[in-house]
Order: structure tokens, then sequence, then C-alpha cells
């Protein structure tokens, strides 16, 4: 039996919990870095005896009863019986590169998506590619999501710090010359399209997209704006804001985080140009680090050093800590069940997760430099550490 049929074996029976532990066995080097394990990805054993980390030890233990019974099987007839459902894996393959792996720091597995990338930010993901911008020049980058080669779609220039997508296109605003731009999905660079240029021409920073409209903020006026994402004229949905960068969105209202430790809901429509509905006060100068929300919930970081995570109603109302003891905790996501975040220290960052109504956290990944731009699908995590230039990706 092959490898990776062993591979699809070990998924196969144990579901999730067997992803996430054979994740954890991976290692770029010859012997496995997992706890306790001695599968190699790239030299064939199937011991599989990576019993600690993301798993239960028990389910791990039989699965690889299981497994290396099946590596057992010489006969067609025997590799045949054990064939009881389909394998998630698909073609024999793994969906990535398992030689590319590396120990993350916790037993995940974690991959290097793109390396030397001038000061990595604000990750976007979609069921593809991964996009960031790089913050040294402006340009906007994507590789595939399990890796590959990176190419430029857009050159922003220098003072692009933020990006959002859609299905077709990437957003940006250049906070130096006040252009808010977009470009295609697979462009090579050179299709950039100006679809605003705010105020005097200075302070565009955090962007936010859905399927009507590009919102961004403005960092020096305290504004919140709005143009129709096939261009137009730009509408002031908010203004007085207090050093306004991040921004998220739901159907009904923007969110955008303030330099004095406040968070606005700000009407999408039919809003007076006012700074919206205070949602969120008290949280500290230049505190709030990420945003996000969900259908009930607007979620933040607080980056001070006895800060955390924590939420509040939409409507607003009394904060409640999430999780606690994050210092310098930066940039979150949320999916149905879990909170996401990094930690922005410049060494010593971490990459975290806790349930979403708050909890116990589990670290993902240890050793990041100022990581920023945390985005998640179904099975992984992707980031940016932004001191080295890398993108990177591990196993929920």
């Amino acid at each position: 039996m092959t490898k990776n049929r062993a591979v699809r074996t070990l998924l196969a029976t144990s579901g999730a919990c067997g992803a996430l532990a054979l994740a954890a066995c991976f290692s770029s080097s010859s012997s496995g870095a997992g706890p306790g394990a001695n599968f190699d990805a790239g030299n064939g054993d199937l011991g599989f005896t990576c019993t600690e980390g993301p798993c239960d030890a028990s389910a791990m233990d039989a699965t690889a009863n299981e497994a290396a019974a099946d590596a057992g099987a010489d006969s067609a007839a025997a590799e045949a019986s054990s064939d009881t459902g389909p394998s998630p894996v698909d073609s024999g393959t793994l969906p990535f590169d398992a030689s590319l792996c590396i120990d993350s720091g916790t037993g995940y597995c974690m991959l290097v998506l793109a390396s030397s990338q001038g000061n990595a930010a604000s990750t976007q993901i979609d069921p593809a590619n991964v996009y960031w911008v790089q913050e040294a020049n402006g340009a906007v980058m994507k590789v595939p999501i399990n890796g590959g080669t990176p190419q430029t779609i857009a050159a922003g220039g220098g003072g692009v710090n933020y990006i959002a997508i859609d299905g077709t296109s990437v957003y940006f605003a250049n906070e130096y010359n006040g252009q808010v731009m977009k470009a295609p999905l697979d462009g090579d660079g050179g299709q950039t399209v100006t679809l605003a240029t705010v105020n005097s021409g200075a302070g565009a920073a955090g962007v936010a997209v859905d399927a009507v409209s590009l919102y961004w903020t403005n960092l020096d006026y305290g504004t919140v704006e709005a143009v129709p994402i096939g261009g137009g004229s730009a509408t002031t949905l908010a203004s007085g804001l207090t050093s306004p960068i991040l921004i998220t969105l739901d159907a009904q209202n923007v969110y955008v985080p303030c330099g004095d430790g406040t968070i606005h809901a700000i009407p999408k429509a039919g809003g007076d140009g006012g700074a919206g509905n205070v949602i969120v006060s008290g949280q500290g100068a230049d505190s709030i680090s990420g945003i996000a929300v969900d259908s009930q919930h607007v979620y933040w970081s607080n980056n001070a050093a006895d800060g955390g995570i924590f939420e509040v109603p939409l409507g607003g109302g009394s904060p409640t800590q999430l999780v606690g003891s994050q210092n310098q905790a930066g940039s979150i996501a949320i999916d149905t069940a879990h909170l996401y975040w990094v930690t922005s220290q410049n060494p010593g960052g971490i990459v975290a997760m806790a349930p979403l109504t708050g909890g116990t956290a589990v670290t993902l990944a240890t050793g990041q430099t100022e990581a920023n731009g945390i985005v998640v699908n179904a099975s992984n995590v992707f980031w940016a550490d932004f001191a080295f230039g890398k993108v990177l990706q591990v196993v929920k």
C-alpha cells in the first residue's frame, strides 16, 4: 500500500481529528516533528505514533493500528476490503506538498506560502488564492492557497496598507495620495482603476467591500466614505471620528474602531454623515487592533498588556471579555464556532484560537514577528509575518 493511501486511511478513519493529527506529525525534517511522531513527509514511515497535540491520544492510537493493519495488506482484495467509504483526499494526493510542512512551534503543520514579501500585510483569501499587500512598495500580490509562485496583480504604490476583495477584484486605498483603487484578481499589475480620490488627497486607510460599494476610513480627516464599486461619486457616511483606520461591515452597517477607544456603527444608507452610533467606549487610546462582526456581535482585540478579545451586541452594551491576557493582541477573525487572533510582538508573536463564546485559548503557532491580517477558511488559518515578509498557513 502506498503512503498516500495510508494517509487517506488515516483521514477517512478519524475524520477531522485524523486530519489535524496527521498535520501535526508532518515536518520538513527527516524524522517528523509532531509530538512523538515518526510519520515522515518524505521518507515513507507509516508508524503514525503522533499521539499528542491537536487530537485525543486514544483516537490517534486506534487510527494508527488501523493504518498499520491496512499497510500490511499484501493483496488487492485485502486492500479493497479496507475501503469502507469515500476518502476525503482526492486522487491519492494531499492538498499540499507535505514536504513543505514545518513545525509551527506547537506541533501543527505550518506552511510558508510566500517569503521575501516586503512587509507583508492585510491577508485576504478566496477559494483559490491568498492575497496580501507588500507595504514596502504597495504591490498587491497573490499565491495559490496551498503554495506556489507569488504573482503581482496590482501596483498600488507606497502607502497601501490594507486590501479587500470580492469575486472579481481587489480594492485598496493609498494613504499618501488619497487614491481609492481596484484591480482584477487575475491582473498582472497593469490594470489598476482609480475609483475616487479622497478629500485633499491623504489619509485613506482601511477598506471593506460589499456587492454594491467600497467603503474606507480616512485617518487624517476622521471620515468614513463610500463609492460604488463600478465608480462614481464618493459619499461621506461619517465624520468627526478620531483616527479611524480599521473597518468591517455587515448588511446594514460599517463598524469602525477609533483612536479614542470607541467603536462606531455607521449606517450604510440613510445616515446623516455624523459620527454614527457609539457601541463601545473606554477601550483606551489606540488600543483596538482588530475587529470582526457576525449576526449578533461585534468582536475586537485590545492590544494592552492585560488586553484580550472582547464582544458586544451589535446595538451596543457592556463589553464581555472572551479571552484575557493576550499582550499585544492584533488582528482577529471568526467562523461559526471559534475566534482566531494574532499577537504582534517582534519577536515572540503567536497565532491562537478559542471558542467563539470564550474559553481556553489554543496556540496554533509561535515565534511570529509582527503577525497581522489573520483570515480563516473551513480548514486553515492564514496570516502575514510583517517583519520577515512571509505569508503563512496552519491547520485549525
